[in-house]
């Protein structure tokens, strides 16, 4: 929240600070604030006052001669028509406008070397977001046009070979979306090694969900080969090896890569401590996985992923008291950053701890204070009332989670869907069914393309004996995820197609028969 009110003020001062300023400026200016007040009314929740603002705005940006200030304008206006019920041609018209702006400007700025590469960049980046919205659609064929035309426009687009072949490797085109890769590594290397090399690495990547882990060390080390200071690029390529079972050769590249590191930047050797740290769990090496997992914290303390994999690791081997010291220090050190978000994630996890020992009361008040450094994290009402639901301590657990849905209902409705999901489930514990539909119904209109909401719900309605509901909703569940290109949980299908009720009647006919 502070983030966002953060934004909209620097939006806000930008206007205030616009007198004075020619008009172009003046324009851009505008222009950026709209932006970033778009952008922070899509966290809040409000789609509709961003999308009544960017409409408003609409006109501005035909006055911008700044490529990607019109990109990034169409870009956010694009994305906020996605979450209204529009069509997808009315969507498709918003990028559309963007490419006609942006050709304009192309027209005026003939001679302008590095205005034109900026303007075929972006150019590129519209026909992309034209291409993701069809294929969000599962229109594949348009959407392959429009990353075809991205790379005509700009052939060293890295971000259009990114998504293009992500695509092609989702269609099971794997070695297409290689070869794509490996051509746009190609294409843009004497000019960007660094962009060429993340290409190359991608390439190896889709190798490697291809199981064809040998192509994937030639790929990884072309990548390593253009672009040495990757670290990436070396778990990767240990990663590889250790799929054929490679292993000490995949220490041996670990242990290189950090040494090599060590001595030019510490976050990039942290990197690497951790990935050691993971190799050495992998093997059941447990003393050597400590060691790397406390010098990556040493290399890189303002991490909180790397104590979390220590903690997280000293909790499964057991040493809780060696986990509760990890996560108290971090508490200590977050705290003297004035970092009060990472330090409730700290706390929070120390709180886990003690419930793992069977100490609830500790873990309920370590979660408590987590909750009052950190309110809007939904993790930490739905682990109090996990905790207050195992002890049966079912109205606890209910408030637990209705202060997190008080706190999180206007700027996080998926979280908040998740807690009415939750506490529906904490009320058919209870038997109080009426309760429950209430919060199940309340979960689905905060989020509708989770499948188990839709299951939650038909349930309930069939434990009231309203089995005309319950076939409404489940057959809808199984209507708004193929609309979305979700997938549909068996359970739910069976539910829809009546497969289960049909199940359950051949299994009592085939008991009758067998009285007789």
């Amino acid at each position: 929240m502070r983030k966002i009110l953060t934004v909209i003020l620097l939006s806000t001062l930008l206007l205030h600070s616009i007198q004075g300023q020619s008009q172009e400026d003046r324009t851009f200016n505008i222009l950026y604030s709209r932006i970033l007040q778009m952008r922070a009314l899509i966290t809040l929740g409000a789609n509709d006052k961003a999308m009544e603002l960017a409409k408003k705005t609409n006109s501005l940006a035909h006055w911008v001669n700044t490529p990607w200030i019109i990109r990034s304008f169409y870009q956010t206006y694009g994305s906020i028509a996605e979450n209204q019920d529009l069509s997808t041609e009315e969507i498709a018209t918003i990028y559309n406008e963007g490419l006609k702006v942006l050709k304009r400007i192309d027209k005026l700025e003939p001679n302008n070397e590095i205005k034109v590469k900026d303007i075929k960049e972006e150019l590129g980046n519209m026909n992309v977001y034209l291409g993701q919205l069809y294929e969000k659609k599962s229109e594949n064929e348009k959407a392959y046009e429009f990353y075809n035309t991205a790379i005509a426009e700009d052939d060293e687009n890295s971000y259009a070979y990114r998504v293009m072949s992500t695509m092609l490797a989702k269609n099971g085109k794997v070695d297409e979306a290689i070869k794509l890769l490996e051509k746009g590594g190609s294409i843009i290397l004497p000019r960007d090694k660094e962009k060429s090399a993340r290409l190359f690495n991608l390439a190896g990547v889709k190798a490697v969900d291809a199981r064809k882990y040998q192509e994937s060390i030639d790929l990884f080390r072309k990548a390593i080969g253009i672009y040495s200071e990757e670290p990436v690029f070396y778990t990767n390529l240990g990663f590889s090896y250790g799929q054929l079972k490679f292993f000490q050769k995949q220490e041996e590249i670990l242990i290189n890569a950090y040494n090599y590191f060590r001595k030019k930047n510490k976050d990039k050797s942290a990197n690497l401590a951790y990935n050691l740290e993971e190799y050495y769990i992998s093997q059941e090496s447990s003393e050597k996985a400590l060691i790397y997992g406390r010098i990556a914290i040493n290399e890189a303390p303002d991490s909180l992923i790397y104590r979390i994999k220590l903690g997280e690791y000293l909790q499964k081997i057991k040493k809780y008291d060696a986990a509760i010291d990890l996560y108290q220090s971090g508490t200590d050190y977050y705290m003297k950053k004035e970092n009060k978000y990472s330090a409730a994630n700290m706390i929070n996890r120390k709180g886990l701890v003690y419930f793992e020992q069977g100490k609830n009361k500790e873990a309920i008040d370590a979660i408590y204070k987590a909750i009052n450094l950190n309110p809007y994290k939904a993790v930490y009402y739905t682990n109090l009332a996990y905790i207050y639901n195992k002890q049966k301590d079912y109205g606890y657990a209910i408030s637990a989670l209705q202060s997190g849905i008080n706190t999180l209902s206007i700027s996080d409705k998926r979280s908040t869907a998740e807690m009415l999901y939750m506490q529906a489930g904490i009320f058919i514990e209870m038997n109080d069914y009426e309760s429950a539909l209430n919060s199940a119904m309340k979960a689905l209109n905060n989020y509708k393309l989770r499948g188990d909401y839709y299951l939650r719900l038909g349930t309930i309605y069939e434990k009231l004996n309203k089995k005309d509901e319950a076939m409404k909703i489940y057959k809808l569940g199984v209507k708004t995820l193929q609309n979305s290109s979700i997938d549909i949980p068996e359970e739910l299908q069976k539910k829809a197609d009546g497969k289960e009720h049909n199940e359950e009647n051949q299994k009592d006919a085939a008991e009758l028969e067998k009285d007789k």
